[in-house]
């Protein structure tokens, strides 16, 4: 029989009897203390679980968004495609437009048709005069005019109109058109009228319009239909 007398004698006697010393335990801590550690390892499994959950669902995520941003960037560029087409659309209704109106735009100026100039007209007209100075782009962007003729005032001087054509005329077409005349002046040694044909005119454009630098003949909706 142990017989227990002092503090060292209970201590040894729980290392002897490992079930007395769970009986203190489970009698000083009671069952919730006791069955933490269990609880413990059970939450740190299970963490364990949601964490690898977890990561299974990020990685996921990083993969849609990287289809989400491929997606996003395929329809960005037709988007883009879908501009352009349109911007092309545009541009194509409102040379022709604009040719289709030629004579009532000589009509507004004042002015009699001799003739259009070709393309190979003005590769003519270049080529006999010399081209020192003038940038190659230049003269490609000059060769695609939307439309350059031969006219004649009241008076039957002999000059030329250059016009460039579009939806919202920009300083782009002013540019093109002043620059165009400069080059029918240097190639003819006659005087040459800017003209730009448009629905419309940013700011740019309708104060050069304003200042009487270039004409304007304004192109309207029904313009553009086709019949």
């Amino acid at each position: 029989m142990t017989t227990i007398s002092t503090e060292s004698d209970f201590l040894r006697a729980l290392t002897e009897h490992p079930e007395w010393k769970a009986a203190v335990r489970a009698q000083i801590l009671g069952e919730e203390l006791l069955l933490l550690p269990v609880r413990f390892n059970a939450f740190v499994e299970e963490q364990k679980e949601f964490n690898t959950r977890q990561e299974q669902f990020n990685g996921e995520q990083r993969e849609f968004n990287t289809r989400q941003e491929q997606f996003n960037g395929e329809q960005r560029e037709f988007n883009r495609r879908i501009l352009d087409d349109v911007g092309i659309l545009k541009g194509d209704l409102v040379g022709r437009a604009a040719w289709d109106r030629h004579q009532d735009i000589l009509d507004q100026l004042g002015f009699t048709l001799v003739r259009m100039l070709t393309r190979n007209d003005l590769n003519n007209l270049a080529n006999r005069s010399g081209t020192t100075g003038i940038a190659g782009a230049d003269l490609r962007s000059f060769f695609r005019a939307d439309l350059i003729m031969e006219v004649t005032g009241d008076d039957g001087s002999p000059q030329y109109v250059a016009m460039e054509a579009s939806y919202t005329a920009d300083a782009r077409d002013t540019d093109r058109v002043m620059r165009n005349c400069q080059f029918m002046q240097r190639f003819t040694g006659r005087p040459a009228q800017p003209v730009i044909s448009s629905l419309r005119n940013d700011h740019h454009v309708q104060s050069l319009v304003n200042d009487g630098t270039v004409h304007w003949f304004q192109l309207t909706e029904r313009d553009l239909h086709t019949d």
